[in-house]
């Protein structure tokens, strides 16, 4: 009887255990993966634990979902119309019909990666796509010579009666809206979207048309960058805390701005960033109105240092939000901006990008996986939802601090987030923003290049079983690997350049002429690491470089 009871005894616990080891699996299970954690409890990529073969993984992942997601109209591809591919349980993938439109920034946001994905692949089809990309938006995209804002880029494809052509900013949420008033007051004012831009999309996507024009020496790409920045630089004024110095939506006919209200922003926007990036560029190349660009992004820098940096004032960013939004992306792209140009920026840079990284953490930090050591980063302040290209993106700024300034106290926190965000990737390549669907921005252009970035700023981060360049000063303009050797050819006639190599090279010369192995100048400096090691070049002998295995 006691026996009997012993075994009933066990029999209960050991069945309560195995509810409770259920239940922690459920509980354990984040998008598409059990969680995976080190020997102290703390996250690590689902699919290995050395973070760099899993990053690695991962955009090949969501690389080959990409490129192979359907046609929604013959020779138009799925990411030129939509911003989100459905997902059920069975990943069922429209094969027609339309929503309503792209993202503002998705084809400058894909732009963006390729281009550093070519460098860090080889793969050709990725300029094939950015190509294909910029030239269906310059042919379908532009407003009409003869308007206020001549030759610029609408931000949506609206997607009705099967139109490719994009016609302007006319996503909305009307979720967001409390009231039959405010449904109707924007009705009036931003439902006819038709024909209004969003200025910072539009350099942001000439700016990615000067680095297509590099790579391809393709001067209609760079021709379109000086026809928008000519309009951009044109309509610069000095911002304040209401009026930034262009502003978040104007109609292109007129150059009419709607006015701001308590639930409709026009006036102001912090994104600037790859517009200020957009004056330089074209004043390097001596294109266009240099004159103006120089006046329009002093104005601008003067605005992100005094108004933005200064109140925090980090909004708002994306096209289905109607209202004030703080958003991490403006933030943390500053950010990153700050600490890449911290000479142009002046001698608080430090501090002001210590100050936004730190804003953005406060403000949008999740705590849901706390105890696997991670804070999970938000969208914005009107949809503080856990993001996946929001918390990696902030990751990537963060080690960016960490390689700029010396100071690793967030880098582990940082590669954590890294692989938070390898669990939104499913197997067959689908990124899912979390409790939501599949973003074409989020989830692609806006996710794969936080973690290039990722190991740029801390080359450890790239897998220890491939070759990869890893960061450029220049553009790249062809790359091949082979395991005899890597040649590469970049756009200016010197760089700094980054590598993770499997073994040191035996032989680097650039336009035929040898490179000298030197620790300090112009040359090439190998740093071993446990597996491989980090080829560091500098030079300033030409555009040809080849190293030898």
């Amino acid at each position: 009887m006691k026996k009997s009871c012993i075994y009933l005894l066990l029999f209960s616990l050991l069945l309560s255990q195995s509810k409770e080891v259920a239940a922690q699996q459920k509980a354990d299970t984040l998008m598409y993966h059990p969680i995976k954690t080190d020997k102290n409890g703390l996250i690590i990529p689902w699919y290995a634990a050395e973070p760099g073969r899993a990053y690695d993984h991962i955009l090949k992942l969501v690389w080959n979902y990409w490129q192979n997601l359907p046609e929604c109209l013959p020779g138009i591809k799925w990411y030129l119309m939509h911003r989100q591919v459905i997902v059920s349980n069975s990943n069922y993938i429209p094969k027609g019909g339309h929503d309503d439109g792209i993202g503002g920034d998705q084809i400058a946001m894909a732009m963006s990666s390729w281009r550093r994905y070519y460098a860090y692949t080889g793969d050709t089809a990725l300029i094939k796509d950015m190509v294909y990309m910029a030239d269906h938006y310059l042919k379908n995209g532009l407003s009409p010579a003869e308007y206020e804002w001549p030759e610029m880029p609408f931000v949506c494809n609206p997607g009705k009666d099967h139109d490719i052509r994009y016609q302007g900013d006319w996503v909305v949420d009307y979720a967001l809206y409390k009231t039959k008033a405010e449904k109707a007051a924007h009705k009036e004012s931003m439902e006819k979207g038709d024909g209004y831009l969003q200025p910072d999309k539009a350099g942001s996507f000439a700016y990615e048309l000067v680095m297509l024009f590099k790579i391809t020496g393709n001067e209609k790409y760079l021709n379109a960058a000086v026809k928008i920045a000519n309009t951009l630089a044109k309509f610069t004024k000095p911002g304040n805390k209401e009026n930034s110095p262009l502003p978040f939506r104007v109609q292109a006919k007129t150059g009419i701005i709607y006015p701001q209200t308590d639930y409709v922003t026009s006036t102001y926007t912090s994104n600037w960033t790859s517009t200020i990036m957009l004056f330089d560029e074209l004043n390097a190349l001596k294109s266009g109105n240099t004159a103006s660009y120089t006046k329009a992004r002093d104005i601008f820098l003067d605005f992100l240092k005094n108004i933005v940096v200064k109140y925090d004032l980090y909004g708002p960013f994306f096209e289905d939000i109607p209202m004030w939004s703080n958003t991490q992306i403006n933030a943390g792209t500053l950010a990153r901006y700050i600490l890449l140009q911290k000479e142009k920026w002046g001698p608080t840079w430090r501090a002001d990008a210590r100050k936004i990284l730190d804003w953005a953490t406060k403000t949008f930090r999740h705590d849901d996986w706390k105890k696997y050591g991670v804070s999970v980063i938000g969208e914005q302040t009107v949809y503080n939802s856990p993001g996946n290209s929001h918390t990696v993106r902030q990751a990537a700024a963060e080690l960016l601090y960490c390689s700029t300034t010396g100071d690793m106290t967030n880098r582990d926190s940082a590669i954590r987030q890294l692989n938070w965000g390898t669990y939104m990737v499913d197997t067959d390549g689908k990124n899912c923003y979390p409790n939501n669907e599949v973003w074409l921005t989020d989830g692609y252009g806006d996710y794969v290049r936080h973690y290039l970035w990722a190991m740029a700023a801390i080359p450890e981060l790239a897998p220890s079983d491939a070759d990869h360049m890893l960061e450029t000063s220049s553009v790249v303009e062809s790359i091949s690997y082979s395991h005899e050797s890597i040649s590469y050819k970049i756009f200016d006639k010197t760089s700094h350049d980054v590598f993770r190599l499997v073994e040191k090279p035996a032989r680097i010369t650039v336009n035929g002429k040898l490179l000298k192995e030197r620790m300090i100048g112009e040359g090439w400096r190998w740093q071993p690491l446990d597996k491989g090691g980090i080829l560091t070049i500098d030079q300033k002998q030409g555009d040809l470089v080849k190293m030898e295995m």
